[in-house]
C-alpha cells in the first residue's frame, strides 16, 4: 500500500521514515500533481456508471449544458448528446429561469421536501390577494414552521396550519398587510427573505434587525430589480409598493441548444428579449 506525503521536500527526513516497521521504501516523486501519480497509483482509475465503464479501453464522452434552467430544456438537451453519441449526461449550475406575471390563486401547491420553497413562498403568498395552499411531502410537513410565520402574521397576513399553526400544510388568504420592526433571535437568510418578499405588499417601511450577517441573496435580486431598499450592519430598511424592474441575471456559459435559453450567458446576453 503506498501513502503518499505532500509537502515541502526540505522538512520531509526520507532516512528516517524507511527505519519505520512496516516501510518497504520511500519514493520521492518530482512530478506535479502527485496525488495522482503513477507512483502512488499505477493502476487506471475504473468507475462503472450503470453499466458504463469510465476509465477503461473505451472513450466515455460526456456531454450536457452548462445552465440547467428547466426539466424539458434538459431532456431535450440529453436525447440530442445522445444522437451525437455522447455516452453519459452532465449538467451544470442549476439556473431555472422565469418569467414575471400574474400569479393565479394555488390550490395544494407542493415544495416537495424543500424547506427553503416552503419559506420562501411562505411570504409570496402572504401577500397575495387569493387563497392559497402549501404543503410538501412527508418529511416536510412534519418540519416546524412556525418561526417563519410569526412574522408574516404580525405584519397582518392571514396563515393556518396544523398543530397551532406549526406545520404544514398552509393555507393563506390574501388580506391588507402591515410594516413590522423585527429583530430576529436567530439568523436566518430564509426567514430574512421571506419577510423582506411579504414586506413588498405592505404599507410603509419594514426593518429587519439581524443578530449576525447571513447570506443576502434575496437583498442582490432586489436592489437589482431596483427595489427601494436600504442596509446598515445588521439592519435592512425596505419600503412596500413600487414595481419590480425586470431584467437579465449574466451567468459565464459556454454553450446552450438553443439561444434563447442562453439569454443570461455574458456573450449572449445583449440578444436575449426580455
Amino acid at each position: 500500500m503506498a501513502i503518499p506525503v505532500t509537502g515541502s521536500p526540505e522538512r520531509i527526513d526520507y532516512e528516517q521514515i524507511e527505519l519505520l516497521p512496516g516501510v518497504m521504501r520511500v519514493v520521492r516523486v518530482g512530478k506535479p500533481y502527485k496525488l495522482v501519480a503513477r507512483e502512488f497509483k499505477p493502476d487506471d482509475t475504473v468507475i462503472k456508471l450503470n453499466g458504463l465503464t469510465i476509465g477503461g479501453d473505451e472513450l466515455v464522452v460526456m456531454a450536457g449544458p452548462c445552465a440547467v434552467e428547466s426539466r424539458e430544456q434538459l431532456l431535450e438537451i440529453a436525447h440530442a448528446v445522445k444522437e451525437a453519441g455522447a455516452s453519459v449526461l452532465r449538467g451544470g449550475r442549476l439556473s431555472p429561469k422565469h418569467r414575471g406575471i400574474q400569479l393565479p390563486g394555488i390550490g395544494g401547491e407542493r415544495a416537495g421536501n424543500s424547506g427553503t420553497t416552503m419559506r420562501l413562498l411562505s411570504g409570496l403568498l402572504a401577500g397575495q390577494p387569493f387563497f392559497s395552499i402549501l404543503t410538501g411531502d412527508a418529511s416536510l410537513r412534519q418540519r416546524p414552521m412556525k418561526r417563519v410565520l410569526e412574522p408574516l402574521q404580525q405584519m397582518g397576513a392571514h396563515i393556518s396550519g396544523r398543530d397551532h399553526d406549526r406545520f404544514a400544510p398552509l393555507a393563506f388568504q390574501g388580506g391588507p398587510l402591515k410594516p413590522i420592526d423585527n429583530t430576529m433571535k436567530v439568523g436566518s437568510a430564509q426567514v430574512k427573505s421571506a419577510i423582506l418578499l411579504v414586506a413588498f405588499y405592505a404599507e410603509g417601511q419594514t426593518v429587519i434587525r439581524e443578530p449576525a450577517s447571513s447570506r443576502e441573496h434575496t437583498e442582490r435580486m432586489l436592489r437589482y430589480m431596483d427595489k427601494d431598499l436600504q442596509t446598515t450592519n445588521l439592519e435592512i430598511f425596505i419600503k412596500g409598493g413600487g414595481q419590480l424592474q425586470a431584467g437579465l441575471i449574466a451567468i459565464l456559459a459556454i454553450s446552450h441548444l438553443r439561444p434563447i435559453w442562453g439569454g443570461r450567458d455574458y456573450g449572449q446576453k445583449v440578444k436575449a428579449q426580455v
